[in-house]
């Protein structure tokens, strides 16, 4: 007798009745064929439960039309509430903008055919789906916190105790203005995951001053940078990668999809760190020292990166603070990029810290977006080709950053450095010196201080300790460290070559001088002797006259010349006629 085998998948839910709602179901002869422990049922019937099997497949069948004509009202509804917020092509692959979106959405309501990430392709689904709902989430906060948009939030003044400047001296508490609310996605994303879903955006009216041209590098650009900033977000969705360059645990990073901006993600918050906390300190100052916005309009030519705006994003059961901030190479990445299609460029990232990393520490292989000291060092042979003009400009500003973060007892903050080799325009779509330095024609670089939200707490005191004072004098390294790597490069007046010519043509010259000297010596003559020319009464003694008697008449009637003459009646003296 044949005996007819049916199962049924175990990996799918159960309604009520213990009856699968969407199992598939398969009727066959003979045993299970595959490798491994099959995940199914086996029922062996005789043919008098034949009848029986075929009443229950129906019950199945039916049920399975139901689920699915239920599921299809639903996503009809969820259509129409996406075409509604995101506009009717939310979906579509080559129109919309909002791409991040329609993968949140089709991850956390429809759960499968999440559309693929041109950036990321090997992501799988579950990735693409989350970080759609980030970038979603992430691109709201934005624009309410540059008031591009309103939503239904709730404003309200935060405070928070400064406990670095100590009660003692007063208690420097800062208010911050706060809004929160909750992004209609969340209504989306609360069907796969239960955990609270909501944006906070900090420091509403600090970061609006500070997004105005007076604190941007030497203050070149839009008077405001909002309504940049707000356009390079609507372009489309954030782009995630990883610069590899800090060992921040859970940090990660996103670009604008135009790459203009970036947006750090896993701003730490635990026992042994509060970076927003220290980061709002900064926004707004305190008694000890002045605030970021003072900072900057003081010291335009600032080399530290401009924060831009706070975030905090509690979305699929984890918060997350992010900061938005300029691109530390002012555009010249992106630029660069683009260039390289069709001209040999090269662009090298470098964070560069001074004597609390080791300065032989090279980037890993399977991070090489940014590279580390070591890199520097071998590539660069750990020196900037700049004159000491520009290497003068460059250690003044970061003096001055470094005096305004010490002030804050901030530590373990990178220099960032781009070299752009082959000609590329130079420095023309920068704000120039001192954040970009056109070395030579082909030689080109970009500099930020990044990082800067790191306070020296107890937990860093206890690494300083063990790790033989890496953040003592942390902004004092810094600088050594740029005194050492961009001494200044000698100019063609300066260069050995130069100096040994010039030692060269002086000593023929003075060799030449000396032989002309030498001959007009020997072959000298006596100057001759001009007469000098005296008046009658400085002239020696008279010449000898004919002496005349008295009788005579001084020779006149004989003819004789008429001049001086000696008398003998004058007594002997000297006389007229």
């Amino acid at each position: 007798r044949s005996h007819l085998f049916h199962w049924v998948s175990l990996q799918t839910p159960f309604v009520n009745d213990g009856i699968p709602l969407q199992a598939p179901i398969a009727a066959g002869f003979g045993s299970h064929e595959g490798g491994g422990k099959p995940e199914c049922v086996c029922v062996a019937s005789s043919p008098q439960d034949d009848g029986l099997a075929q009443q229950q497949q129906q019950q199945w069948q039916q049920r399975e039309a139901r689920a699915a004509t239920a599921h299809q009202n639903d996503w009809a509804i969820w259509d129409d509430f996406m075409s509604d917020t995101y506009g009717v092509n939310w979906e579509d692959e080559d129109s919309s903008r909002n791409l991040d979106a329609a993968r949140c959405m089709q991850w956390a309501v429809y759960r499968k055919d999440v559309i693929e990430d041109k950036n990321d392709p090997e992501a799988s689904e579950d990735d693409r789906g989350q970080n759609g709902c980030i970038s979603a989430l992430l691109r709201e906060a934005i624009l309410g916190s540059l008031d591009k948009k309103t939503f239904e939030w709730e404003e309200k003044v935060k405070q928070y105790s400064v406990l670095q400047t100590g009660p003692a001296n007063g208690g420097d508490d800062i208010s911050v203005k706060v809004r929160t609310w909750n992004p209609l996605l969340c209504q989306a994303i609360a069907q796969r995951s239960r955990s609270v879903c909501q944006v906070r955006v900090y420091g509403v009216d600090e970061f609006a001053k500070l997004r105005k041209s007076a604190a941007m590098p030497n203050r070149m650009g839009p008077v405001d940078f909002s309504d940049n900033i707000a356009k390079s977000i609507e372009k489309g969705p954030l782009v995630f990668f990883s610069p590899g360059a800090g060992k921040s645990r859970g940090s990660s990073f996103s670009t604008t999809s135009d790459g203009n901006f970036k947006i750090k993600l896993g701003i730490r918050k635990d026992m042994t760190m509060n970076e927003p906390k220290h980061f709002l300190k900064i926004l707004v100052g305190t008694s000890k020292a002045p605030s970021m916005l003072q900072h900057l309009e003081r010291n335009t030519n600032s080399l530290l990166n401009r924060y831009l705006s706070l975030i905090k994003l509690r979305a699929l059961g984890q918060d997350k603070y992010a900061l938005l901030m300029m691109d530390a190479s002012y555009g010249e990445d992106a630029r660069i990029q683009k260039m390289k299609r069709s001209i040999p460029l090269m662009y090298t990232r470098y964070d560069l810290k001074g004597k609390s990393r080791d300065q032989d520490e090279k980037q890993k292989t399977s991070k090489q977006f940014t590279l580390l000291n070591g890199d520097f060092k071998e590539r660069e042979k750990n020196y900037l080709d700049l004159t000491k003009d520009q290497c003068r400009k460059l250690r003044q500003a970061v003096q001055a950053d470094t005096a305004f973060l010490e002030g804050h007892n901030l530590i373990d903050y990178s220099l960032f450095v781009g070299v752009t080799h082959g000609e590329s325009n130079g420095c023309k779509a920068t704000a120039g010196e001192p954040f970009c330095f056109e070395a030579t024609k082909s030689l080109t670089y970009t500099f930020c201080l990044l990082d800067y939200i790191n306070n020296f707490n107890f937990a860093k005191g206890i690494e300083n300790i063990f790790k033989g004072g890496k953040f003592t004098n942390y902004g004092q390294g810094i600088n050594n460290f740029i005194s050492q790597i961009c001494p200044g490069r000698l100019e063609w007046y300066e260069s050995t070559e130069f100096r040994m010519c010039c030692a060269i043509i002086v000593f023929v010259l003075t060799v030449a001088a000396g032989g002309a000297g030498l001959w007009y010596w020997r072959n000298r003559t006596s100057p001759v002797k001009q007469p000098v020319h005296q008046v009658p009464w400085q002239q020696g003694p008279a010449p000898r006259m004919p002496q005349y008697r008295d009788q005579d008449d001084f020779g006149i009637a004989h003819g004789q010349p008429q001049g001086y003459i000696r008398q003998q009646g004058m007594n002997g003296g000297r006389g007229f006629a």
